[in-house]
């Protein structure tokens, strides 16, 4: 497929239909991820864009996880099947998703996250090529997303789950908090942490 392929799969990511509140939740993530993409198309975001995978499917994500003793957690399932991460070969800053965090493919993520001692329950979702990640923070489906610094060995707990994290996100480029600039995605440091909830 070509790059311009594979982002119109990510896009039109068909929504499943569930029940119940977790459900709603899932179903916000795949709707983010789609904001998210749209968001990049919008600003011009070539470099991201080019290198987004295409989703994979249910079974893939299941398949990968359990082979490497990840658990099957319908969080992870819902992200890699609204898209399947970036491919890791590009320029670093160039093919941000936001500002200083690329999307981890999902062997990558496994890779990652098998090569550092960290608690059993983190799974990483963003990079920045220097050791820095987002982490989804726990197996059960509603879980937080933390930042984990290579410097610091305190996590920093950003937003009570993927969902919210996906709408800060979906926010602040609709509020210009993300912008472009130069060519690079930026942001207002102060307003990005406002809208995760976060100390300024």
């Amino acid at each position: 497929r070509s790059p311009e392929d594979r982002v119109v799969a990510c896009l039109a990511s068909p929504r499943r239909g569930r029940t119940g509140s977790i459900a709603r939740v899932l179903v916000d993530v795949s709707a983010g991820v789609r904001a998210l993409l749209g968001h990049l198309n919008d600003l011009g975001c070539r470099d991201a864009l080019d290198r987004v995978l295409p989703p994979l499917t249910t079974t893939d994500v299941a398949t990968e996880l359990a082979a490497a003793g990840v658990p099957v957690t319908q969080a992870l399932v819902e992200w890699y099947s609204a898209w399947g991460g970036q491919a890791a070969d590009g320029v670093l800053g160039m093919m941000d998703v936001i500002p200083g965090f690329y999307a981890l493919a999902l062997r990558d993520a496994l890779a990652h996250r098998a090569s550092r001692r960290w608690p059993a329950e983190w799974f990483p979702l963003l990079a920045d090529g220097g050791g820095d990640f987002f982490v989804l923070a726990s197996s059960s489906p509603v879980a937080p997303v933390l930042r984990v610094r290579y410097e610091d060995p305190e996590p920093e707990r950003t937003s009570a789950t993927l969902a919210d994290f996906l709408d800060a996100i979906d926010r602040a480029f609709s509020e210009g908090v993300i912008y472009t600039s130069d060519g690079y995605l930026d942001q207002d440091d102060r307003a990005w942490r406002e809208l995760l909830g976060v100390d300024a």
